[in-house]
């Protein structure tokens, strides 16, 4: 018993984690293909704060601050050819050059065969932005994209 009572005391002064005060800006949203891109479009709530704001496809910082941005797109086909799939995110701002912030890209069908394949990219990472700041997604191959909304998304969280 005395053992518990060490845990015990162990556990009371060991600082307890709470979640952070305040609200974070957020952004979450589902994309479709469209044509030859992806179209964004975000849920009820997906938008959190307005400090994010979904603007022609893509989104608009209104706060300075560091942010976790991430994506993922999933590819789905049947070999016929050897295929590149790339997917980007890049940020551009009024007095820059665009740039290419998060980029992945995968070979599929490099051997003809038969087979179906599916092949996912998903990407993230912790970039300081500024009101102004401008987010867009390029990605290839939109043919290949899977149809299946949930596994095709981009957001950003405040950190």
């Amino acid at each position: 018993m005395p053992e518990v009572l060490q845990i015990k005391n162990y556990l009371e002064s060991v600082p307890q984690t709470q979640a952070m005060k305040g609200n974070r800006a957020a952004a979450h949203l589902m994309g479709k293909r469209e044509k030859d891109h992806i179209k964004w479009q975000h849920s009820i709530n997906a938008l959190k704060e307005g400090r994010i704001e979904l603007v022609r496809n893509s989104l608009e910082i209104k706060e300075d601050g560091v942010y976790f941005v991430y994506t993922q797109v999933v590819f789905t086909g049947k070999c016929q050819k050897k295929e590149e799939l790339t997917h980007s995110v890049i940020k551009n701002r009024e007095t820059d050059d665009s740039m290419v912030i998060l980029q992945s890209s995968k070979t599929v069908c490099e051997t003809r065969s038969d087979s179906n394949w599916t092949q996912p990219i998903y990407q993230g990472g912790l970039f300081r932005l500024e009101v102004g700041d401008v987010l867009s997604t390029k990605t290839s191959n939109v043919k290949f994209l899977d149809v299946n909304e949930a596994q095709v998304y981009f957001g950003i969280l405040a950190v």
